[in-house]
């Protein structure tokens, strides 16, 4: 027979200093597996600070390669419904909302969610269409295909422009209604974790707590998680080792470049330009050599089909657009050699930045980089032979993943449903911000 030390942990529900609490109780749990033959640990599982103290106990016992303890979840108090109808209880509900939780990316060309619920990532277009200066026409998808075909009286807009949000209402309706539409009303009361850029201001990030925390959904918990984070975390970083990772993420109007290791950013930097800045290359090149006006989607649609970071791409495309001198809409073919001449300048700023990040880096994270690479994620980076180019730049071989645009929000998925990359996420609740 071995003797039990039984050990119950009491905590708030939402931590201010978590790493601070986290150090801590990871010393204490780890005394504990020192000292003493068999630990029993009582735990609950509804805040915060029960969450870190899970995580902490696999982490200690992990690291210790030992089984002399186990864990229990402990409910503080029975709930009315169970106590005033103990045969008939749902506890199917009960699992149900246990799963009620999302994770969420809002980009600014496109909006991903991840309902744990179902294991589906939802994409849509992150565009609104307002009729009549205040009421809301059509969203995602049905929005987006009214851009720049729409009357005057419908204004499409991005609320998300620069990685921030511009239009505060019209986002939390938009966020609301495509829940509500897709999660079937199962969105009261629910956890959401959302992905926001690293070189943003504390109100910026503020905004993004705000849109899901003061809603009409009443959610019981909001998380926010770096984006560069989540996004080393959908590639299968362990983001926990002392190993040092750089990922670039090319958005819609930001690319953001960080190095991480043990769970945090040493270096970040974010660019105030992205994809849109590219397709504005392509519209103004083509415009100025050609004569010929064409619109954003176009210009889209030339990036994606003919860009490339390297020259020499043998591949054609015609397309339509007004010409400058007559005003008639005309065809007109367009090589990759002409989409590599107008964009080549914006994916050297881009190879620039990287190059000064790597500079700032330590020796022993630059070490870990040469040897794993550097990973690339967002929609801009599925810019053909973008890779190549940015291996030509820094001599280190470049990672492309499979969907790049929804890396994030596949590490948010990881990130909710695996307890130790829970301590990620961090909430803004007690924060006030004038």
């Amino acid at each position: 027979m071995f003797s039990v030390y039984t050990v119950c942990f009491f905590g708030h529900r939402q931590i201010d200093d978590f790493r601070i609490v986290e150090q801590r109780i990871e010393r204490l749990i780890d005394k504990l597996l020192n000292e003493h033959e068999y630990v029993e640990f009582l735990v609950g599982r509804d805040g915060e600070f029960d969450q870190l103290v899970t995580s902490a106990i696999r982490r200690c016992r992990k690291h210790l390669d030992t089984a002399n303890c186990s864990v229990t979840w402990v409910m503080p108090y029975l709930k009315s419904d169970y106590i005033k109808n103990r045969k008939c209880y749902d506890f199917r509900r009960e699992k149900e909302m246990s799963n009620n939780i999302y994770g969420i990316d809002l980009g600014t060309s496109n909006m991903k969610v991840y309902c744990k619920a179902t294991g589906k990532i939802l994409n849509e277009k992150n565009t609104i269409a307002i009729i009549n200066k205040n009421q809301m026409y059509a969203y995602g998808d049905a929005a987006y295909a009214m851009y720049e075909k729409a009357p005057e009286q419908i204004q499409v807009s991005f609320p998300i422009i620069c990685g921030v949000i511009a239009d505060f209402n019209n986002m939390q309706t938009m966020i609301q209604e495509f829940l509500e539409k897709h999660a079937k009303g199962k969105t009261r009361g629910a956890e959401f974790i959302v992905a926001v850029p690293t070189d943003i201001t504390e109100v910026e990030k503020k905004a993004f707590f705000d849109i899901f925390y003061k809603s009409k959904m009443k959610p019981k918990s909001v998380l926010l998680c770096e984006k560069p984070l989540a996004d080393a975390v959908g590639l299968g970083l362990d983001v926990n080792e002392p190993t040092g990772a750089m990922i670039v993420d090319i958005g819609a109007d930001t690319t953001e470049i960080s190095v991480i290791s043990l769970g945090g950013l040493v270096l970040s930097d974010l660019l105030h330009f992205g994809g849109n800045r590219i397709d504005d290359s392509i519209s103004s090149y083509i415009k100025k050599n050609f004569n010929l006006v064409i619109g954003r989607k176009t210009a889209k649609t030339l990036k994606e089909e003919l860009g490339s970071g390297t020259p020499g791409m043998e591949k054609s495309m015609v397309i339509v657009g007004r010409d400058v001198v007559s005003g008639l809409p005309i065809e007109m073919e367009i090589t990759a050699e002409v989409i590599y001449a107008a964009i080549k300048d914006n994916l050297n700023s881009i190879c620039n930045s990287i190059k000064m990040i790597l500079e700032k880096t330590p020796p022993e994270l630059a070490k870990d980089i040469i040897h794993s690479g550097i990973y690339i994620t967002g929609g801009g980076s599925k810019i053909h032979n973008l890779d190549k180019l940015f291996t030509e730049i820094t001599n280190i071989k470049v990672n492309s993943c499979e969907n790049p645009e929804e890396c994030a929000v596949r590490g948010l998925n990881k990130i909710v449903s695996d307890e130790k990359y829970k301590h990620l996420g961090f909430s803004m609740k007690s924060k006030i911000y004038k």
